[in-house]
């Protein structure tokens, strides 16, 4: 909401949001601000693909037609694919989540060259579980979180998961804007400040 309200340096051209929420005010309330600021509204679900020039976004969850009340289950959860370099972006999906997406075999599949994943839901102990990241094996993942927040994110639990499987974390609280760099092969990572 902000971006699009308020967001002078980028112009949000194309908005994501979950078919699956398409009832949700929150949603809807994006929506039409999105429309009015002349951005065009994808309402998608599983199994949907978009194509900007040589990157595809694949959405891997959830399906359109699920009934789910709690907005952080319905989270995109998106792969990003450039060339041999891919990114998933898993919004604030939980374990319960996560483990639906592991039993499916063919997006499991999809899961098995992530390279760098952001974390769910800000560092939640409630997300990110061991099963996802021993299935996942990212090198790198991304946190984002405000220093000193109520909630207590990231936890401690997740942090040591990610320091058990040697995954690099970059943490916002700590390093301020992340920007990542990619020709489809190499990464390039740089942040605002150093931790």
């Amino acid at each position: 909401r902000y971006l699009l309200e308020q967001g002078k340096d980028i112009r949000i051209q194309n908005l994501m949001l979950p078919a699956a929420g398409r009832e949700n005010p929150v949603y809807t309330d994006l929506s039409q601000l999105a429309q009015a600021r002349g951005g065009t509204v994808h309402w998608i679900g599983a199994g949907d693909e978009q194509r900007i020039a040589n990157i595809k976004i694949q959405c891997l969850h959830p399906q359109k037609e699920m009934l789910i009340a709690d907005t952080n289950a319905h989270s995109l959860v998106l792969k990003i694919s450039y060339d041999q370099f891919h990114l998933l972006l898993t919004g604030d999906i939980g374990t319960k989540e996560e483990t639906l997406l592991l039993s499916n075999p063919a997006t499991k599949n999809q899961l098995a060259d992530i390279q760098v994943l952001k974390l769910a839901h800000h560092g939640s102990r409630f997300s990110t579980s061991e099963e996802w990241l021993t299935a996942l094996t990212p090198r790198w993942a991304v946190v984002s979180y405000g220093q000193d927040n109520s909630y207590g994110h990231p936890h401690v639990e997740l942090l040591s998961r990610t320091e058990t499987h040697s995954i690099k974390l970059f943490q916002t609280a700590k390093a301020g804007a992340i920007r990542l760099e990619t020709d489809g092969k190499t990464i390039q990572w740089e942040v605002y400040r150093q931790p």
